[in-house]
């Protein structure tokens, strides 16, 4: 910021006798003086300004950043998770499993739990006969602090089998999947599945 110095005031020519010069220098200095105790009276009397501390907000101390790499990845992982147990679930059908409580609950959960039933009502199960991991994207849509959506490219390539052991489905199709996950105290969980459409076979994720 620039400040203007004020020019000095303009010597007068005219001649003043001396007398006058000293009352006026007495007047001015009494005057200057005056105001100077008014001044000085009317700043004893104000009273201090205490100074207001600024706003504490509490922070929840956390390990991740919303949205970032890190973040989404959890969610991917978990959504990993979520599919090898529900092939793990259904071989043979095991709707006690704990590893599912950790990844799914809701909706999700009981979508899972109501196919574990089925094939555990009609003695089937199935699994993959393919030894390499399931072939599975996921594109995580929305994500915030306590949800995330993502969608889901899942490759079905597990084989049912009837009670005597049978094969009664060895079709492969791509299935795409809509996922809602809620954040939890170490990770994500799996609390809604929809099933936007199935893919002939051949087509790939």
């Amino acid at each position: 910021m620039m400040f203007r110095t004020p020019s000095s005031p303009r010597q007068r020519r005219r001649r003043l006798r001396l007398g006058a010069v000293g009352l006026a220098v007495a007047a001015t200095a009494a005057t200057a003086c005056a105001c100077a105790n008014d001044r000085s009276s009317a700043d004893d009397t104000t009273v201090p300004t205490t100074a207001v501390p600024p706003t504490t907000v509490a922070s929840t101390t956390t390990s991740f950043v919303v949205g970032s790499a890190e973040d989404k990845a959890a969610i991917t992982r978990t959504l990993n998770e979520y599919w090898n147990q529900w092939d793990l679930a259904l071989d043979p059908p095991d709707p006690n499993r704990p590893e599912i409580r950790a990844v799914a609950k809701g909706q999700a959960f009981e979508m899972l739990s109501k196919q574990i039933a089925t094939y555990q009502g009609k003695g089937w199960h199935s699994h993959r006969e393919n030894p390499t991991p399931r072939v599975m994207h996921h594109t995580v849509e929305q994500v915030d602090q306590t949800k995330a959506v993502a969608q889901s490219c899942i490759t079905d390539d597990a084989t049912t089998f009837d009670a005597n052991n049978n094969p009664i489905d060895t079709s492969v199709h791509v299935i795409r999947w809509s996922a809602d996950l809620e954040r939890v105290a170490d990770g994500w969980i799996v609390t809604g599945q929809r099933q936007l459409r199935i893919e002939p076979e051949g087509n790939q994720c």
